[in-house]
């Protein structure tokens, strides 16, 4: 999700949150398999480290994010760290299954805040389990 993916392309993902009573720690990568976009990318994949805090359903917080893109021609190469701010939510159902949703906007440059715009805002939706 996010810096370099244009519009329609769509990642999957693993996290593992460790959990603390008002906030959570995430470690996951997400990948790329194809892009939608016109681009010389075959694929990505994408380490991040998040840290949320939380108040009920409710999570926010900043993570910080570098992908690993693979070009056509089987070159590949890591870009720079960049950022995400992340707003969700998190829903209990039943048994140890947890839904959340989250918009994330994704920056390069702490400068460029004062630039932010709604229609760079992305958005994902996860299933998850609690050991």
């Amino acid at each position: 999700m996010g810096y370099p993916f244009a519009k329609g392309d769509l990642s999957y993902g693993a996290t593992y949150e460790y959990e603390d009573q008002n906030a959570l720690w995430q470690l996951g990568v997400d990948v790329t398999p194809k892009f939608k976009s016109p681009s010389a990318e075959d694929y990505a994949v994408t380490p991040q480290l998040n840290l949320l805090l939380k108040d009920q359903i409710f999570r926010g917080g900043l993570g910080i994010l570098s992908t690993y893109t693979r070009d056509n021609a089987g070159k590949g190469d890591w870009m720079d760290l960049y950022w995400q701010f992340i707003l969700g939510v998190e829903i209990p159902l039943p048994g140890r299954l947890v839904a959340s949703a989250n918009a994330y906007y994704v920056f390069d440059k702490w400068d460029n805040l004062n630039s932010f715009d709604f229609k760079d805002v992305e958005y994902g939706v996860s299933l998850g389990y609690k050991f």
